[in-house]
């Protein structure tokens, strides 16, 4: 174990360029651009202490203090690379994929092809005061689809 809380600390903030609004990780990523760290775990049951670590995680760990079992650390920013505490918040699977879905992406598989509009034309349909029907034919959308939208009864979790 590293002799103190501070020099891991101090070693991982090193790893990172504070420069932009994201807080990039400069130090070992994964294929997927998660930045990675080993950490060693004295109380884990195997022979090898150290494991690898998403980097985004120590930077919450090391802000915020523990993550509750369970929980994942998501990114505002979508950034992968991005450690900055201030773009990461704490959520479920389901959290994590329904911000997958609410940004229009998804990764590893194409859309679905139930889903005809993004996050972006969720909130122009939302401000659009055209009838129903009009807005309908502009998205390819039938008229109950856009009611739904704008009445949030779907896509309730993008904002305006």
């Amino acid at each position: 174990m590293y002799p103190s809380r501070m020099d891991f600390e101090t070693r991982f903030w090193s790893k990172v360029d504070r420069s932009g609004d994201c807080w990039l990780w400069m130090a070992i990523v994964n294929n997927k651009g998660y930045g990675q760290m080993s950490v060693q775990q004295p109380d884990h049951p195997s022979k090898r202490q150290d494991r690898p670590m998403y980097a985004h995680r120590i930077a919450w760990q090391l802000t915020h203090g523990a993550i509750p079992k369970g929980m994942f650390v998501l990114h505002r920013c979508d950034n992968p690379p991005c450690v900055n505490p201030a773009h990461l918040f704490i959520g479920t699977q389901r959290d994590n994929l329904r911000d997958c879905f609410a940004k229009g992406r998804h990764p590893g598989m194409p859309p679905s092809p139930t889903i005809k509009v993004t996050a972006d034309q969720v909130r122009a349909i939302r401000k659009d005061p055209r009838k129903h029907h009009l807005i309908a034919e502009d998205y390819g959308l039938k008229r109950l689809a856009v009611w739904k939208i704008k009445h949030r009864l779907t896509w309730r979790q993008i904002p305006d």
